[in-house]
């Protein structure tokens, strides 16, 4: 049965391979595919399984993740705020460094809040943030430093900024208060620093240095300032001063253009005249409390000028008058240009007495413009008179004077100058290194041989060539310059300087008169019997001042209780140098030592009338009489005097005692002209040659006689031979017609030869000569020698008589000689 069931198994089998094959094929792939189905299955709860997990773990991870990421993300906020700080910090002190406080305020300002921040977070910030608190704190210093600078010197780019951080900080109202502390309350600190410093210039002052900073008083700390740096302390005081008023000038002026804080502007107009007080009582302090006797005059004109601007300057800024101040100068300089007039006209007289009247060699085009101190002084006053006018015609005095302020700078910077290097705490000034501008007027005394100006001008000049000065001309000319100065500066007492200046120049002019006015055998009071009246008082005017019983002070009081002023002062004498030879012939009787002091009074005339629109400038009007009678009766006689004095020298320069006693002895009643000159032709022709050789020599040696002066005693002493002709021919008791003839042959042969000797075309005198020959032709009657002697009236009452008694034949009568008189 089995094999059966096999065999229909195996023929159905085989019957059916086909879909047997393709059936177990089916099976087969059907098993394959449930192995993958299998596989898939067992992958995809692989997967499911991880992804379970996933899902259990990775929500915790991503928040996780996204928690670090936040907390990493703040950190990198932190770090840059950090960074940020830190670059701020930097930036900050470029900014302080440069002074850019608006910038740094700014900056501070905008990282506040992150310091906040930052220090409420981490430790390591706290630093930070004291560091940017010390840069706040050392802006606000630097600001306090910044604005108390501008006010001590003013700088437009500076208080700009210093404005503007105070307009970030909220603080223009602190910045209005805090000026009026810094221009007003600091003045008399700061005065004190200043006058401490120049008082530890000394060395004794320095051993007691800690002392004397305990003082509290200004007055008592100027006692202590030695007088040689007292001049300088006060100009650095008053440079500080007008730094100041300069200061609050421009910023009231940079308010007034930008129209901007009016509380500011407001505040400055407020205190302006309570600064402008305080300035003042310091200076009148300081000045009050020195003696100023034992100042050299150049120190004190210093001062004075110091004073003088600031006078200018703080009045302009105040708009009221300094009557404290100006007391205090005025009572301070009169006492000291009394005692310095005094001295210089002591001075003046020991020159006189050492002076050896010997010419000083200058150039040929020399001037009293070349006296440097002179001109310097001329210069001062045209300054001043520019400045005088300006003001009259109402240009505005406080712009004009702070606008020149604003061009020129500090005036005080310049004058302030030390003569060895500063030792202690001075106080800085902007121009303290430069001190290479020379002073116009340095010159401490008016020694006789001080001129090393002019000497350094004309060490390689002929002695011969320019004006004929001696040493004490000169020195009289820089004294004169210093009364030119201070007529400038001591405006107040103006009038007091110009009578200083008139005594000074009249005890000149006098004493050179005195020396070289008479000659050996002519006295002064003969020959000033020719003198022009008003200049014959003047000098009697003059010498009812000298007081021959005095020998020493130049000046004395007229009475020992009486105020000594100007008029009431007699001078003691000067005397002529010993070594000075004026009577012998052998030098023409001093003549080139009387060249040279009479030229120099043509030199100080020369000054004076340099200096004539200035000084007249300078005076009140109550001064005008004073001032013209000066320039009537002094200067303007001075062309006078001159010539006076070479006529008395001429006098004797050559001897007419034989030339008038030849003409007298001569033969004058003749018959006939003889066809020889007269004798005393020869004689007077050989006096001139005599003469012009030894002026010539003179010249040659000593420089002395230039053209000008040897012209004029020429014409002199031919002017002296032509009278002493006529007093010869009057002495004459007979003469004839031909005598008369060979009078005017002689004249005319005396005219050629002197012209010849002498280079002098028109002889003077000789026209006189003539008219007096003629007038034997001319008059026959005694009424005609009356109407000629009303013609020519310079001729003598003997001179007329004998003309009568030689043309009438007989003698004058009573009558006839009162009608000549």
């Amino acid at each position: 049965v089995l094999s059966v069931v096999n065999q229909k198994l195996f023929n159905k089998v085989m019957a059916n391979y086909n879909q047997f094959v393709q059936a177990m094929t089916s099976i087969h792939d059907l098993g394959v595919d449930i192995k993958q189905s299998t596989s898939s299955c067992k992958a995809g709860r692989q997967t499911l399984r991880t992804l379970q997990e996933a899902l259990a773990f990775g929500a915790i991870n991503i928040l996780d993740n996204f928690k670090r990421r936040q907390t990493w993300e703040q950190v990198l906020q932190d770090l840059d705020a950090i960074q940020e700080l830190q670059r701020v910090e930097v930036e900050l002190k470029k900014t302080l460094a440069a002074g850019q406080y608006p910038e740094t305020i700014s900056l501070c300002l905008d990282v506040r809040d992150m310091v906040q921040y930052c220090t409420a977070r981490f430790t390591c910030a706290l630093d930070l943030d004291r560091t940017l608190q010390s840069i706040y704190q050392v802006v606000q210093e630097r600001l306090d430093n910044a604005l108390f600078e501008t006010c001590r010197s003013w700088n437009a780019g500076i208080y700009e900024k210093v404005l503007s951080a105070h307009r970030l900080l909220g603080k223009t109202s602190y910045l209005a208060e805090k000026l009026q502390p810094l221009f007003v309350e600091q003045i008399e600190s700061e005065c004190k620093n200043i006058i401490l410093a120049h008082a530890l210039l000394s060395e004794e002052a320095m051993m007691r240095a800690e002392t004397l900073k305990k003082l509290q008083a200004i007055r008592e700390l100027c006692t202590h300032v030695k007088g040689e740096h007292f001049t300088n302390c006060l100009l650095t005081v008053l440079e500080y001063l007008t730094d100041l008023m300069l200061s609050h000038y421009e910023m009231s002026s940079w308010h007034e253009v930008h129209k901007d804080e009016p509380a500011i502007a407001m505040a400055l107009a407020k205190f302006t005249k309570a600064m402008w007080d305080r300035m003042q009582r310091q200076v009148s302090i300081m000045v009050d409390s020195v003696n100023f006797s034992s100042f050299k005059i150049d120190d004190f004109l210093k001062f004075l000028d110091g004073i003088a601007q600031f006078l200018e300057i703080g009045e302009a800024f105040g708009g009221s008058a300094a009557f404290k101040l100006r007391t205090a100068v005025t009572a301070s300089t009169k006492t000291y240009f009394e005692a310095f007039h005094r001295s210089r006209l002591e001075d003046l007289r020991t020159m006189l007495d050492n002076e050896n009247w010997n010419k000083v060699p200058v150039t040929p085009t020399f001037t009293v413009l070349d006296v440097k101190e002179f001109r310097a002084a001329l210069t001062i006053l045209d300054n001043a008179i520019y400045v005088a006018r300006n003001e009259r015609q109402n240009i505005g005095t406080y712009g004009a004077v702070f606008v020149g302020l604003r061009q020129t700078g500090n005036p005080f910077s310049g004058m302030i100058q030390y003569a060895t290097r500063r030792r202690g705490p001075l106080v800085q000034t902007k121009d303290d290194e430069s001190d290479d501008e020379a002073p116009e007027l340095f010159a401490d005394s008016v020694e006789e041989d001080d001129t090393p100006t002019i000497k350094r001008k004309t060490q390689q000049g002929d002695a011969r060539g320019g004006p004929v000065l001696a040493n004490t001309t000169i020195n009289v000319v820089r004294t004169l310059a210093k009364y030119l100065h201070m007529m400038k500066t001591l405006q107040h007492i103006s009038p007091d300087v110009f009578a200083g200046t008139v005594q000074l120049v009249e005890y000149y002019v006098f004493s050179v008169y005195s020396f070289f006015g008479s000659s050996p055998g002519n006295s002064f009071s003969s020959l000033e019997e020719t003198m022009n009246p008003r200049l014959r008082q003047t000098l009697d005017r003059l010498r009812r001042k000298i007081n021959p019983s005095l020998v020493s002070g130049l000046m004395q009081s007229e009475s020992a209780n009486t105020p000594q002023k100007a008029g009431q002062f007699r001078w003691a004498p000067a005397r002529l140098f010993s070594g000075v030879d004026l009577n012998t012939n052998r030098n023409l009787y001093g003549l080139g030592f009387r060249a040279v002091g009479i030229e120099s009074l043509s030199f100080v005339c020369e000054a004076m009338k340099e200096a004539q629109p200035r000084m007249q400038a300078m005076l009140p009007p109550t001064a005008t009489d004073a001032f013209n009678s000066f320039y009537n009766d002094m200067i303007d006689l001075m062309g006078e005097l001159r010539e006076h004095m070479y006529r008395g020298v001429s006098g004797v320069l050559v001897n007419l005692d034989l030339f008038v006693k030849t003409v007298e002895t001569s033969k004058w009643d003749m018959t006939q002209i003889s066809s020889q000159n007269s004798p005393y032709v020869g004689i007077l022709l050989n006096e001139f040659i005599n003469l012009t050789r030894r002026l010539d020599e003179l010249d040659k040696v000593s420089g002395c006689l230039p053209p000008k002066v040897r012209l004029l005693l020429l014409q002199s002493a031919l002017r002296r031979a032509m009278d002493q002709l006529i007093e010869g021919y009057a002495r004459i008791k007979k003469c004839s017609a031909m005598g008369r003839a060979a009078m005017q042959r002689d004249l005319k042969e005396i005219q050629i030869g002197l012209q010849q000797t002498t280079g002098i075309k028109a002889i003077p005198g000789q026209t006189h000569v003539e008219n007096y020959i003629v007038a034997y032709y001319e008059i026959n009657t005694d009424t005609e020698v009356l109407e000629w002697v009303k013609e020519h009236p310079d001729f003598t009452v003997r001179q007329v008589q004998s003309l009568f008694n030689l043309v009438l034949g007989g003698t004058m009568k009573n009558t006839q000689r009162h009608a000549l008189d």
